[in-house]
């Protein structure tokens, strides 16, 4: 039954999720706040590979290859997502495997303290013999202040060309607006965020801090807030995680509590290269 709920759910709102996930664990343990690009800028300085796997309510899988490397002086992200919902049934009873994929290049550009990003995907999603696609583009900048202390994000995300539609029911997909700011405190060994988010539809923001607990070990905790939401739980969309890391790896480990009866949890592990 819970299959044929979730297959009449894609059926009938056939919306491409994809777009919304991120194989970054880091912001994922901070309750997915951060711009879209600064979720693919991953490591500074350093070219690097990166395996996740976030696993989602109702046994739903996401998976994500990530690279970032350094040519002429541009840094270029190249990313492959998907997400499979395991294998549902119709209401005829024939069993099928729902699943979205993303294929997307970002580059990165610094100039003095700024950087200029940029990305550009392409997204495919199958539904039984129902196929959908679009081309998804975000771009944003970054300002670095106070000796690196505070950085202020600003991007304009999830702008789409729809390519292909399940069937001729169009449906549409919403840009975001994010600002992002993070700031390092001076005598403390944390630094705390705020993350906004404007749509149509949304009004959230997300304060959380991360602790560096030494070289090695940093702790994230992050709450969310949706304006729009009237039956608010104060326990509910909550996150925490951790990394650990040293010259050559850095391994990644988040939940979060979206309600009573849903968490989501992720891991990942990222290899430096030189």
């Amino acid at each position: 039954m819970k299959y044929l709920i979730i297959s009449i759910f894609l059926s009938l709102s056939f919306s491409i999720q994809i777009m919304h996930f991120s194989g970054d664990v880091s912001h994922f343990s901070k309750m997915n706040s951060g711009t879209y690009l600064s979720k693919n800028h991953r490591i500074l300085d350093d070219n690097i590979a990166s395996l996740s796997f976030i696993h989602l309510p109702s046994n739903i899988l996401y998976s994500e290859f990530f690279g970032e490397f350094s040519v002429n002086n541009l840094l270029i992200a190249p990313r492959l997502g998907i997400i499979d919902y395991g294998t549902l049934s119709s209401i005829s009873g024939n069993d099928f495997r729902p699943y979205e994929s993303l294929i997307e290049v970002t580059a990165h550009k610094y100039i003095q303290n700024t950087r200029y990003s940029g990305s550009i995907g392409y997204i495919i999603s199958t539904i039984s013999n129902y196929k959908s696609s679009l081309l998804l583009y975000n771009f944003g900048l970054s300002q670095s202040m106070l000796n690196n202390r505070l950085d202020i994000n600003l991007s304009f995300e999830n702008n789409t060309t729809i390519l292909n539609q399940y069937s001729n029911v169009m449906n549409q997909y919403s840009p975001h607006q994010r600002l992002n700011i993070e700031y390092i405190l001076k005598y403390l060994p944390l630094n705390i965020f705020i993350d906004l988010l404007h749509n149509e539809d949304i009004i959230a923001t997300t304060f959380g801090t991360q602790v560096f607990i030494n070289d090695i070990v940093n702790v994230y905790g992050a709450k969310k807030f949706y304006f729009s939401d009237s039956e608010y739980n104060i326990f509910d969309n909550v996150s925490t995680g951790l990394s650990i890391s040293n010259d050559r790896f850095q391994l990644n480990f988040g939940v979060q509590l979206l309600s009573a009866f849903n968490i989501s949890y992720g891991t990942s592990l990222l290899m430096k290269f030189k």
